[in-house]
This record gives structure tokens, C-alpha cells and sequence, in this order.
């Protein structure tokens, strides 16, 4: 008997499968990218304020958590108890979900930076 044939090989962890999934090295780059050309784009040093609220996105990134915690349920509900008019309930959310984040995009980068 040959040792290849018993030996089975590691699945990942859901974890490691999801962060892959997400893709990090290629997030970190436009994030790099995007500092670069907030430091190219002004002559001297960029100001304090600017960089933290432009770089945070904390107004977006507390939005999309509670959108995508909606999301998620209705997500799972349909997979688990598909009602007769949860699928299109689902889809309909799916466009306020879209113009939500949307607004919190605009209002993040266009009213908070501002401030």
C-alpha cells in the first residue's frame, strides 16, 4: 500500500476560505494607492482632519454593517424557510440595500469632510 493513497490533504477553514475570498493584498493596494494620491495631490502635507475622515469611512462602514446584518437574515431566512413572498421581499430589499449604501458613500465623502 503506497503512503500517498492514505494521506488526505487539509481542508482550509471556513476563516482562511472567507479571507482569500476578500482578497487583502489586492484591498491593501488601493488603499496605498489612494494615500499616495492624497499626498500627491496637495502641495504640502496633507491636512490631519482630510486624511482621517477621508481614509475612515466610518459613517459607510457602520452603515453597510447594519445593511448587511438585514441582508444577511433575509439571506438566510430564504435559504431555510422560503415563504411564498420572501423571495421578492428579498430582491426588494436587495435595491434599498444598494441605494443605502450609495448614500452613505455620498454622504460620507461629500458631507462629512466638510464638516
Amino acid at each position: 500500500m503506497s503512503n500517498s493513497a492514505t494521506q488526505t490533504t487539509a481542508k482550509p477553514s471556513r476563516l482562511r476560505e472567507y479571507y482569500e475570498l476578500t482578497k487583502p493584498r489586492v484591498v491593501m493596494l488601493i488603499v496605498f494607492t489612494a494615500i499616495v494620491g492624497m499626498f500627491l495631490a496637495t502641495p504640502g502635507l496633507v491636512p490631519l482632519d482630510a486624511f482621517v475622515f477621508g481614509m475612515s469611512g466610518l459613517l459607510y462602514l457602520a452603515g453597510t454593517l447594519i445593511l448587511d446584518g438585514i441582508f444577511l437574515y433575509y439571506a438566510v431566512r430564504l435559504k431555510y424557510a422560503p415563504l411564498p413572498g420572501l423571495p421578492m421581499r428579498t430582491f426588494g430589499f436587495s435595491i434599498v440595500y444598494l441605494m443605502g449604501i450609495f448614500t452613505l458613500l455620498l454622504i460620507d465623502h461629500y458631507i462629512l469632510i466638510r464638516l
